[in-house]
């Protein structure tokens, strides 16, 4: 099913049931944020959007911060080079899940809390 609350004439908010994004082309003029979507199918965007914007984004610098902690001290702690540790923080690459766990711990958070879906904005 497919819900929207229109706000004004040019912003309307989606809410889509995902296993309808899976099975139909939903066929609208909208604006996401930043994107616009104009005489465009939206399941095409909506999976791109999630790969490139839902699902690569980590919260390890977020977390690093609220627990008080450097990214080099999380490096000094994995063994590893401080570059890979910038690079998760900036999310130009994700860490593999055994490193997860490892930044989990070192954290004293659960796992999942790194892997909060953000979007960007």
């Amino acid at each position: 099913m497919l819900f929207y609350n229109s706000k004004n004439n040019s912003t309307i908010c989606i809410y889509v049931n995902y296993e309808q994004i899976l099975y139909t082309y939903v066929y609208i003029n909208v604006t996401i944020g930043a994107f616009v979507i104009k005489n465009q199918f939206l399941r095409p965007f909506y999976l791109s959007l999630m790969a490139k914007d839902v699902v690569k984004y980590n919260r390890i610098k977020a977390t690093l911060a609220l627990k008080d902690r450097t990214s080099k001290e999380l490096a000094e702690h994995l063994k590893i080079n401080a570059q890979t540790v910038s690079s998760w923080c900036t999310n130009s690459r994700q860490p593999r899940l055994d490193e997860l766990y490892a930044i989990a711990d070192f954290l004293d958070v659960e796992p999942i809390i790194l892997l909060e879906p953000r979007t960007k904005s």
